[in-house]
C-alpha cells in the first residue's frame, strides 16, 4: 500500500501550483471497535452480531501548504485517518491471526473456520475470481457434458458483444447477447 500511494503522494492545486498535499507515510492499523475513543480490538463476531464491517483504518502522515495572511505555511499532521479497509480474516492484519483453539474460542470464532473472506455490515463476503476472455479471438474448448463450444468477445469502438456457437447430438447452436436463448442453426 505503501507503494502505491507513493506513486502518487503529491496533490497539487490547480489554481496555484504552491499550494499541494503530499503523503509522507501510509499504514494500517489494527481494527479497533472504535477507532475515536476505544482502545478495545474489533472483532470479527462481534461485527457480524452487530452488523458492522470488520475494517481496519488506514493513516498517513501528511505535509500541505496554505496561506495565511499573505504568507506560505508548510504544515505536517500525523496519523490522519483517510478511510477504511476491509480486513480478511486471518490475514496478517486479522486479530484471528496466530492465534490457537482457546483464543478463537473466546473470540467466539470456530478453529475450523480456514478465514479467506470479509465481513461487510455483518454479512461475510468472498471475492471470486471471474477470468474475462479475450477480445476478439475465439477459444474452443469441451465443456464437461463433452460438448464442444466456441466463444468470442467481440470488441469495436467501446460496443461488446459475446457469441458462442455449441456442437450437441449432431446439433449447432448459436447463442449470443441479443438472442433470450440458444437458436439451432445447423442439423447433421
Amino acid at each position: 500500500m505503501q507503494k502505491i500511494v507513493m506513486a502518487n503522494n503529491r496533490i497539487v492545486a490547480p489554481q496555484d501550483p504552491f499550494i499541494y498535499l503530499r503523503y509522507t507515510a501510509v499504514h494500517l492499523e489494527i481494527p479497533f471497535a472504535c477507532p475515536y475513543y476505544s482502545t478495545d480490538i474489533l472483532t470479527p463476531q462481534f461485527c457480524r452480531l452487530n452488523d458492522r464491517t470488520y475494517a481496519a483504518p488506514i493513516r498517513v502522515d501528511v505535509e500541505y501548504t496554505t496561506y495565511l495572511r499573505d504568507k506560505t505555511l508548510t504544515l505536517r499532521e500525523e496519523s490522519a485517518t483517510i478511510g477504511y479497509m476491509p480486513i480478511m480474516l486471518r490475514s496478517c492484519f486479522c486479530v484471528l491471526n496466530g492465534k490457537d483453539e482457546d483464543e478463537l474460542a473466546r473470540y467466539g470464532e470456530c478453529p475450523l473456520d480456514p478465514g479467506g473472506y470479509f465481513i461487510v455490515k455483518g454479512n461475510e463476503k468472498v471475492i471470486l475470481i471471474q477470468e474475462e476472455l479475450p477480445k476478439n479471438h475465439i477459444i474452443i474448448e469441451t465443456d464437461r457434458k463433452g460438448r464442444v463450444t466456441a466463444s468470442v468477445m467481440s470488441s469495436a469502438d467501446g460496443i461488446k458483444s459475446k457469441t458462442l456457437v455449441v456442437m450437441d447430438n449432431k446439433k449447432i447452436y448459436l447463442d449470443s447477447n441479443q438472442f433470450t436463448k440458444m437458436v439451432c442453426i445447423l442439423l447433421f
